[in-house]
């Protein structure tokens, strides 16, 4: 009878090992899926960015060669502004490679967002420039750029 009893907790013991280790396996499966859908989400956007960002310094080199034949007709510290975040942004983009390489998912998201939000302030300031538009400010602009270690702070001119 003891023999019995011992052999059904032995039994019941392996029963529930086999079942935890199943339910472990399929969490540490679930999260390794998740782990590479994330980076491949990652490197794709960072692949869009760059592409975003070579448009971006085209547009500015046929700028700059307009402003040579008309160089009353362009902002040029709005453009000088545009150029030197554009060329943070480029600097950046090789950094969330090495940074998505590591596997530091968490550090590449933020460079991508806040190198996302300049790049789109870029636009905007390029557009404007292009189109004539008076460049709206409220005076100052306060930056974070990626992984610096203070703001980055920008004076508009008034016109």
């Amino acid at each position: 009878m003891f023999l019995l009893f011992a052999a059904a907790i032995v039994v019941g013991a392996i029963l529930l090992g086999s079942i935890a280790g199943v339910v472990v396996f399929m969490l540490l499966g679930r999260f390794g899926k998740r782990k590479a859908r994330r980076q491949a989400l990652l490197a794709d956007s960072n692949k869009r960015l760059k592409a975003i960002v070579a448009e971006l310094l085209e547009r500015i080199n046929s700028i700059e060669e307009a402003r040579q034949y008309k160089p009353d007709g362009i902002n040029n510290s709005k453009l000088t502004v545009a150029i030197s975040d554009l060329s943070m942004v480029s600097d950046c983009l090789c950094t969330i490679d090495q940074l998505l390489g590591e596997k530091r998912f968490d550090d590449a998201n933020d460079m991508l967002a806040r190198s996302s939000r300049v790049v789109e302030k870029v636009m905007r300031i390029l557009n404007q420039v292009e189109s004539g538009a008076p460049l709206l400010s409220d005076g100052s602009v306060n930056l974070k750029l990626p992984k610096s270690d203070g703001l980055y702070r920008m004076k508009s001119s008034e016109k």
